[in-house]
């Protein structure tokens, strides 16, 4: 009994060392788990809320309209609106707010019917905020997009477009609708045709 003593006391010290060893590789386990954690945590937190790029876009669209019909002339405004940044900068602003759309389930489900949309199904899609940031997005890229053809056509043909670049910005395609009869009308004044800019350019190939 006494040789048996110190035996079953060596194993019982070993079985508790090894628990102390493995509670001490779960502990430092789980502490870098919630190491990766915080730092997702983190990287999430420091990215722009919706909100915040909803409120950014709208603020830095203006300056380009200001400079179209404000400044047609300038060499500031034909630099910049020569210069593909401005669709680009809209396309991953566009990009970013679609991509938060898809990380929520109840937005994905909406859409979910595929190709085949109806009124209503929109209707519930564009209930969530997310979802009508993104649409926005779409109508700040595409109305730039319209203004910027109105802007150059007109500088070409040496006509007016404030009027219909004013009427983009507002109303979208009736500034486009604007701008086809502005330029009819100026070539009946000149006794010609005023060539559109997309067509003299197809021309030019």
């Amino acid at each position: 009994l006494s040789r048996s003593f110190p035996t079953a006391l060596n194993a019982r010290c070993s079985l508790l060392s090894g628990r102390q060893r493995y509670s001490r590789t779960s502990t430092s386990g789980r502490e870098k788990r919630n190491r990766r954690c915080q730092v997702s945590a983190l990287t999430i937190e420091s990215l722009p809320t919706v909100e915040e790029v909803f409120n950014f876009e709208n603020a830095a669209v203006f300056p380009f309209w200001i400079s179209m019909i404000g400044f047609p002339k300038s060499t500031f405004t034909k630099t910049v609106m020569l210069s593909p940044a401005t669709s680009i900068a809209c396309g991953l602003i566009y990009g970013y707010l679609a991509y938060q759309s898809f990380l929520e389930p109840e937005i994905l489900e909406a859409f979910s019917s595929g190709a085949q949309q109806s009124l209503s199904s929109l209707t519930k899609g564009f209930s969530y905020e997310t979802t009508v940031a993104v649409g926005w997005a779409h109508f700040i890229a595409m109305d730039l997009l319209a203004g910027r053809y109105i802007y150059f056509d007109g500088l070409k043909n040496d006509f007016i477009t404030r009027h219909s670049l004013v009427l983009t910005l507002f109303f979208g395609p009736l500034g486009v609708v604007s701008h086809v009869l502005t330029r009819g009308i100026v070539g009946l004044t000149r006794s010609g045709k005023v060539e559109d800019i997309l067509e003299s350019g197809l021309k030019s190939e």
